[in-house]
């Protein structure tokens, strides 16, 4: 179990979302690391579950509000683009497009360690799309950051691009 100071949230299937639509009916979810990451007080950037108990993935946290534990289960249903009604947040598609985005640029580089302050400021930006209250208490380097990321977003992306 982590630390109040290592606290981080429930992990939503996101990098599923992007990466993998649909591969699973409906799936269970546990969490296997939290990564090394830490921006502020909380692990930022992919987490690594399994699916069904066998696939050790990356997951994209995309929610601020819960948190979760190493270790902790539990069930889900995937959404893609079109069945986003059902999903956290409902029918948001330009947050749940941003967020896909954002999602890939994290993964790309999340494989340089010369780049955990990016994939730091990339965790918030998606976490800000959906609750503004993630950005409190960042810094103003922490923030132009996060606004940076933010300001990448292309306006014109469709679900194809993902």
């Amino acid at each position: 179990m982590m630390g109040s100071t290592q606290k981080w949230w429930g992990v939503a299937a996101l990098a599923l979302l992007c990466v993998a639509p649909c591969a699973f009916a409906s799936s269970s979810l546990t969490m296997t690391s939290a990564g090394n990451n830490v921006m502020g007080e909380y692990y930022v950037g992919p987490y690594y579950a399994t699916v069904n108990g066998a696939v050790n993935t990356p997951v994209i946290c995309d929610d601020f509000a819960d948190e979760t534990y190493i270790g902790s289960s539990w069930n889900y249903t995937p959404n893609t683009f079109s069945t986003l009604g059902s999903a956290l947040w409902g029918n948001q598609t330009k947050n749940y497009e941003g967020a896909a985005w954002l999602t890939l640029q994290m993964l790309s580089l999340n494989s340089s360690p010369g780049n955990a302050t990016q994939v730091g400021y990339l965790s918030y930006a998606i976490w800000s799309l959906f609750d503004s209250a993630a950005l409190n208490g960042l810094n103003s380097t922490q923030l132009a950051g996060v606004n940076y990321w933010l300001g990448m977003i292309p306006s014109n992306l469709t679900a194809g691009q993902f």
